[in-house]
């Protein structure tokens, strides 16, 4: 009789097929928890997908777009999320920001705490608290120290950047107040600026500071920011 229910266990275990949830941002969520307790807040335009066997050997996450991840801590089931390219962060518990959206060539991981690494192929880093890691395609993935809270304070509802170009501000913004942007020069997207912005401001209250700073020029038409540059 025993084997009978080895054999029994086996076929249904090879019969259960592996089934995926995917959480996507919207307007009402953005936070959610695992069964294990990491918390992960996606940012706007961004999802996650895992698996029905999340936890039993080691914990894997895919993400498209943004992230900001607290890791429950277990030692026994590693904490992988795995972004574009075949880049993979490896957690070792810890609180950390992936950013890796399509429209854009970089992937970054920022660490507040703890520790991770970052691999894409046989190229990895291992990051300390206050380390950015940016992967460019055909590049080393670069180790940098940075102010952390210039990477994280969207989860908070607010956006600063410090020496930034038009044109990431603008792309991050777009995500936001979901609007077209259009460039009637390419000049005005390497303008740089530094500043802080609550998230919900209307955004025509950022536009006018930028146009005040410095020789950039805005027209919004419907759902398209037009943008100009003059010296």
């Amino acid at each position: 009789g025993s084997e009978m229910c080895i054999r029994d266990s086996l076929n249904t275990r090879e019969a259960k097929v592996q089934q995926f949830y995917t959480y996507i941002t919207d307007k009402n969520k953005s936070h959610f928890t695992l069964d294990d307790g990491t918390k992960i807040i996606l940012n706007r335009n961004s999802s996650f997908t895992y698996s029905d066997a999340y936890g039993t050997d080691q914990r894997k996450v895919n993400l498209e777009g943004e992230a900001y991840f607290e890791v429950a801590k277990d030692p026994q089931h590693p904490f992988h999320v795995n972004a574009r390219n075949g880049v993979n962060i490896e957690v070792l518990g810890t609180s950390f920001n992936v950013r890796s959206y399509t429209d854009e060539n970089a992937i970054e991981t920022v660490l507040e705490e703890g520790s991770v690494r970052m691999s894409q192929g046989k190229d990895a880093v291992i990051l300390s608290p206050g380390n950015k890691a940016v992967y460019l395609p055909n590049e080393p993935i670069q180790l940098t120290t940075v102010n952390t809270e210039l990477y994280t304070a969207w989860r908070h509802g607010q956006y600063i950047f410090m020496e930034e170009s038009v044109e990431n501000i603008l792309k991050q913004l777009s995500r936001w107040y979901d609007i077209e942007v259009f460039y009637s020069n390419e000049a005005a997207k390497s303008v740089v600026f530094s500043g802080d912005v609550r998230k919900y401001d209307d955004i025509n209250t950022l536009l006018e500071a930028m146009e005040i700073a410095g020789g950039i020029h805005f027209r919004i038409n419907g759902k398209t920011l037009i943008v100009s540059y003059s010296e």
